[in-house]
């Protein structure tokens, strides 16, 4: 199993005027079965004063459907379980860094894939795996 580390990550996000600046990271994410991290990148999540050390992830992965069945991705199912096993969903809307974020409803058979961009809110730094939670 591959760990995806980023040591430095740069996206724009076009058009949005209140989009955060990424960070220099140095991420952990560690695929689960069925997932390739293309890339990854951190950003500063908003001082709130509740969890002033947060950081989302933007992540955009490649997922395959390793399961006998059929399935119909979809993105709060993605999540995120830190060394502590807390777990984070993912999510594409509703916050500033997953502006212009869309992801198409497709089915997936076995062995076929689908490219998704994704976001959690974790705690800075944070390291742990990235898995599909599939009902099957």
């Amino acid at each position: 199993m591959r760990t995806f580390v980023a040591l430095v990550a740069f996206v724009s996000l076009a058009g949005c005027r209140d989009a955060p600046k990424p960070v220099a990271v140095a991420a952990t994410v560690t695929p689960g079965p069925g997932i390739a991290i293309d890339s990854l990148a951190e950003y500063a999540a908003p001082d709130d004063g509740a969890k002033p050390r947060d950081a989302y992830y933007l992540i955009t992965l490649t997922y395959t459907n390793l399961t006998d069945a059929p399935v119909e991705p979809r993105v709060e199912r993605f999540v995120y379980v830190d060394t502590t096993l807390r777990r984070y969903l993912a999510f594409d809307a509703g916050a500033p860094v997953v502006a212009g974020v869309s992801n198409a409803r497709v089915t997936l058979e076995r062995g076929q894939s689908h490219a998704y961009t994704i976001a959690f809110r974790v705690p800075r730094d944070a390291a742990g795996t990235l898995a599909y939670d599939s009902p099957h």
